[in-house]
């Protein structure tokens, strides 16, 4: 499996697990067939999700119905095997794209006294919405930042599109 596949999927995933929907860094993320090889599933982006490790060895070769059998088994909060539990909310998804747009205004306003490295942009993220974010949530504003490219993360520094 190529990184390519990997990181085409991520993208269009916004950086989760296809599964549980916690922000999945690369490192731990791996292409899971929702038919399986084994079933007669193709390596097509159609029928690749990106997840994390253990959900993949949990779902293993099982068939596509069987796997669809799991995740509405719990009812929108499947219970990722490596622990993790998530499950978004329409007030969360609603609370989450406004913070984002009111991010990329602020981020627009200062032009030359933007953040340059992750560390600074995480603390401008908690100070325009004291007590309001989770270090979850920062992270998946800087997800979003660098999804639809308006930064780009080299090592800890950022460059602005």
């Amino acid at each position: 499996m190529t990184s390519k596949r990997l990181e085409r999927l991520l993208l269009a995933q916004r950086g989760r697990c296809f599964f549980c929907d916690k922000l999945l860094p690369p490192t731990t993320a791996t292409v899971e067939h929702l038919v399986a090889k084994a079933n007669g599933g193709n390596d097509q982006d159609g029928n690749c999700v990106a997840c994390c490790k253990s959900a993949n060895q949990l779902l293993g070769s099982m068939s596509l119905k069987e796997k669809i059998q799991i995740c509405l088994s719990y009812k929108g909060q499947f219970k990722c095997p490596n622990g993790t539990a998530h499950q978004v909310s329409t007030k969360e998804t609603q609370f989450m794209a406004e913070c984002y747009e009111k991010l990329v205004a602020n981020l627009s306003q200062r032009q030359k006294a933007r953040p340059g490295t992750v560390t600074k942009l995480k603390n401008t993220i908690t100070s325009l919405f004291p007590k309001q974010l989770s270090p979850d949530q920062v992270d998946n504003l800087v997800q979003q930042l660098r999804n639809r490219q308006i930064i780009f993360v080299t090592g800890s520094k950022i460059t602005y599109a």
